[in-house]
């Protein structure tokens, strides 16, 4: 026997005989009484609550209570829509400044030296092909009309 199996012994009993100096008979006899009158169930759901506990403790859990199969792959049906619909939103066709536009909506104002993003444009920036003399258009934001 090595010289530290027997120093653990040796503390084993010492720790022993210390928590059992502080014990009464009576407790001894409670004790004993409690436990004969518990039922199986409840032994059972003792031992199943202190191995929860302990398999917490270390970060595991009974398979029993592990998320099964069938919800993981709800689960991961569910985002994959999330993800596509974004996706779709984002790559459905559209023309640069309408894209530009939607982009500017979600992630915040773009490069304000582009002459979409301009806040006025003046009237020579409009082909004149593209309004009739009564007509309003749209640039960058800002309504311009021909009138």
């Amino acid at each position: 026997m090595s010289l530290q199996s027997t120093m653990m012994k040796a503390a084993a009993i010492y720790a022993l005989k210390k928590a059992s100096e502080n014990v009464s008979e009576d407790d001894v006899k409670r004790w004993a009484k409690q436990a004969i009158d518990r039922t199986p169930a409840e032994w059972r759901t003792t031992a199943i609550d202190g191995l929860d506990t302990g398999l917490l403790r270390a970060g595991l859990m009974r398979a029993s209570q592990a998320p099964n199969a069938g919800t993981l792959v709800m689960a991961g049906i569910v985002a994959g829509v999330v993800v596509g619909a974004g996706a779709a939103l984002l790559l459905a066709p559209a023309t640069g400044p309408e894209l530009r536009k939607k982009l500017a909506g979600i992630f915040g104002d773009v490069d304000p030296t582009r002459p979409e993003n301009a806040t006025s444009t003046s009237a020579s920036a409009i082909p004149s092909s593209d309004l009739s003399s009564s007509e309003t258009a749209t640039i960058g934001g800002t309504r311009v009309s021909t009138n």
